[in-house]
């Protein structure tokens, strides 16, 4: 290990900052969820690339994780959403999931384009 290195990798494959903490971030791959669906298989990965390597990048990659488990726990009866849609962004959301539901397409099968090319009216 590199004295000047933040972090180290323990057993396992998982980092561990100069603290102590691990950063890890498991993800279940045989449900799905939203969020799952454009990245897929590399959801663990493309986090733990991202978060960083100090005690903040252990607590993120947990909230990360957390938020996955928790979009797939709700995923049969609720659509979760991350940031304000204004009403146009809200309909697309709308019009890709009924069109998923609609052509039995898979869960992992990307988002839509807009099912109606003309603008949005009486919104």
């Amino acid at each position: 290990k590199d004295s000047s290195s933040t972090t180290r990798t323990a057993y396992g494959g998982v980092r561990v900052t100069k603290d102590g903490w691990e950063i890890k971030c498991n993800v279940d791959y045989s449900k799905p969820c939203q969020s799952l669906r454009s990245v897929g298989r590399k959801a663990s990965e493309y986090i733990m690339q991202f978060v960083g390597e100090d005690n903040i990048a252990a607590y993120a990659a947990v909230c990360f994780e957390q938020m996955l488990q928790r979009e797939q726990q709700l995923e049969h009866e609720f659509c979760v959403f991350y940031h304000s849609f204004n009403g146009a962004a809200l309909l697309y959301e709308v019009q890709a999931e009924i069109a998923r539901c609609a052509f039995g397409l898979p869960d992992q099968f990307a988002p839509l384009p807009r099912i109606f090319a003309s603008h949005f009216q009486g919104v």
